[in-house]
């Protein structure tokens, strides 16, 4: 297939109004509405209209080489471009994403742009909530005939630009045009109509009930993009463009391009072109433009940012993370006596403050990774316990795709601090690697062939619960004798104060100032490379508990590499190299085993954030 012109089809609604048919535009009616000008849709298919398939459906002629790789995995035609003309005001209404549309609906929701191409003097168009509100306060405004006074009017100029995600309230006011790109959707949910009736003499259907399950009820924020770009989302990115500085178009293997001229004249390749012609150039070609005026290009492309979430025992960190682990923007709060419902709200405050800061919309993003301490449920992203927060059964994505309908993962945050680790921190030439993290507890994550092991709704990895003195010592939680009990950073220390009960002059006094209670894994360490006696004796003990536990590891799986994070392994060589030595020397089979590399965690307190978003970044 090569680069093609397209016929639409033609809408002819009761607010239909006359420029479309004085601009050229074809129709068996008076008036036209809307021009489906780039659909795949059943309502409404655009025609080829140059070439041998002149008059056959683009639907029916376009191959999957034809959209392209990217475009084609959607699991239906991902973007609907429409030419709308208003002789009067459209109906108030919203549009469900596609969570709700495909439980309710079994259909795919809608996200949208308009781009203003003429307009009458005072006309604009009605976008989003003036303030937040409640399904209550909307409800009675629907009731009293005065949900427009809740509504943004924005008075247009041409070549204003609006972004309309799912669950928006909007409409478009009388004496407007605008280019309209969708996702290729034809589900709508009226609010409000004037009181108008159809061409069948009744009033038109109204969906309140299911609009205000939709609607997003917080106060409207009119979206910004980069220069050039007018609208962005999964389902489509769109810019607008000068013929005479940008002559040449090129669709890459991932997705066609489709350009709708808006003025101008001259040719496309070797077809004509005049104001509001569009035309589908397939994947992987390219075309060039003799002529002048404005033209909007849209395509696909791959979401290429993720939304990293930290939970922590004493903050939640939030963090934009790009494709090459750059963290563009993070923010934290405090997780220290505050309820689930509290963590929810202010974890969706914060993300929307970043995505606004960033000038981007959750459209734009591939998803939302979380990483969370306890025991998590990955399959259904839920935090069922968790030890250092007051939580049980939190869904958390659940409760985060009610706000941002995009992809949602939750895992135990050492299982994402493992995969951050094969994914941005150097360690992908290793298929196989047990990450073993050293803090208030010990954490696990496992790489297997390269991809992040949970076992049985992602529990598993807990290895600072394996077992490893059998009635041993206490641990957190509730049996005796973990791993954690004895390789912990607490552990180190309550070995150490009761080691120095025997060691009066350790310089461990001096450095807590006698107040053995400030005592911590990094003041071990330095005392332990002064070769400070007590020190040494309850570091040399520490590290027979971790490399005894470690050997266990490696005799289990055979990794390539355990990697060691956390507060203790930042001392680096202080503990790696008497662990590596310890471990070396009692390899199995008497070191004819392959050997396992022990090498530290390099991603530091990046960990947290980049492993959340790593979940989303794994294939």
């Amino acid at each position: 297939m090569k680069l093609v012109k397209l016929k639409p089809a033609t809408k002819d609604y009761i607010w239909a109004g006359d420029k479309l048919k004085k601009w050229g535009k074809e129709a068996p009616y008076d008036n036209i509405a809307e021009c489906w000008e780039l659909s795949f849709h059943k309502d409404g298919p655009s025609l080829i209209d140059s070439g041998e398939e002149k008059g056959k459906r683009l639907m029916d002629v376009a191959t999957k080489d034809d959209i392209g790789t990217y475009a084609s995995s959607f699991p239906f035609f991902p973007v609907l471009i429409k030419l709308i003309d208003s002789g009067s005001n459209l109906s108030v209404q919203v549009h469900p994403d596609d969570a709700y549309a495909l439980k309710k609906e079994d259909s795919f929701g809608k996200t949208e742009m308009w781009y203003v191409i003429s307009h009458e003097k005072g006309a604009g168009l009605y976008v989003g909530l003036k303030e937040d509100s409640t399904k209550e306060e909307i409800k009675e405004a629907l009731e009293n005939s005065t949900i427009l006074e809740k509504l943004n009017f924005f008075p247009v100029e041409d070549g204003n630009c609006f972004f309309i995600p799912s669950g928006t309230i909007h409409a478009i006011g009388k004496g407007v045009s605008v280019i309209e790109i969708q996702q290729n959707s034809n589900l709508t949910y009226r609010l409000y109509d004037y009181d108008r009736v159809g061409k069948d003499g009744k009033k038109r259907e109204l969906h309140i009930e299911k609009a205000l399950e939709v609607i997003d009820y917080h106060k409207y924020k009119r979206p910004t993009f980069q220069k050039g770009v007018i609208g962005r989302s999964k389902y489509f990115v769109s810019y607008r463009k000068d013929a005479k500085k940008n002559p040449l178009l090129s669709a890459s293997s991932d997705s066609f391009v489709t350009v709708t001229f808006l003025s101008g004249e001259g040719m496309i390749g070797d077809l004509p072109y005049h104001a509001l012609d569009t035309f589908f150039l397939p994947a992987s070609q390219k075309a060039e433009i003799k002529g002048d005026g404005i033209y909007v290009m849209t395509r696909l492309e791959h979401p290429t940012h993720v939304i990293g979430v930290d939970i922590g025992g004493t903050s939640i960190k939030v963090g934009l993370v790009d494709q090459k682990g750059k963290i563009l923007e993070e923010k934290a709060f405090p997780s220290v006596n505050i309820n689930q419902r509290k963590a929810m709200s202010l974890l969706c405050d914060t993300i929307q403050e970043i995505l606004d800061d960033q000038k981007m919309t959750i459209d734009q993003i591939k998803g939302i990774g979380v990483g969370c301490p306890g025991s998590i449920n990955s399959e259904k992203g839920v935090c069922e316990y968790a030890n250092n927060l007051p939580w049980g059964n939190f869904k958390i994505a659940t409760g985060l795709r009610k706000r941002f309908p995009v992809e949602v993962k939750v895992n135990n945050d050492a299982n994402c601090a493992a995969l951050g680790e094969y994914i941005f921190g150097g360690y992908r030439k290793y298929q196989n690697i047990l990450l073993v993290t050293l803090g208030t507890g010990v954490g696990g994550g496992i790489i297997i062939d390269g991809k992040l092991y949970g076992g049985k709704e992602g529990k598993g990895g807990e290895i600072g619960h394996t077992l490893f003195s059998l009635n041993g010592r206490d641990c957190t939680c509730g049996q005796k004798g973990c791993f954690e009990a004895y390789t912990s950073v607490t552990a180190l220390i309550k070995d150490t104060k009761e080691i120095l009960k025997d060691y009066p002059n350790s310089i461990l006094y001096e450095m807590t100032d006698n107040d053995l209670s400030k005592i911590n894994g990094k003041m071990i360490c330095v005392a332990y490379q002064k070769k400070d006696e007590a020190a040494t004796k309850a570091f040399d003990r520490y590290v027979m508990f971790l490399s005894e536990g470690l050997l266990s590891f490696m005799n289990i799986f055979r990794m390539d590499a355990i990697l060691l994070g956390g507060g203790l392994a930042e001392s680096g060589e202080t503990l790696l190299g008497p662990v590596r030595e310890y471990c070396e020397k009692r390899n199995y089979g008497f070191g004819k085993a392959p050997k396992v590399e022990i090498q530290k965690a390099t991603l530091g307190n990046k960990a947290g954030i980049l492993g959340a978003a790593s979940l989303l970044f794994e294939s």
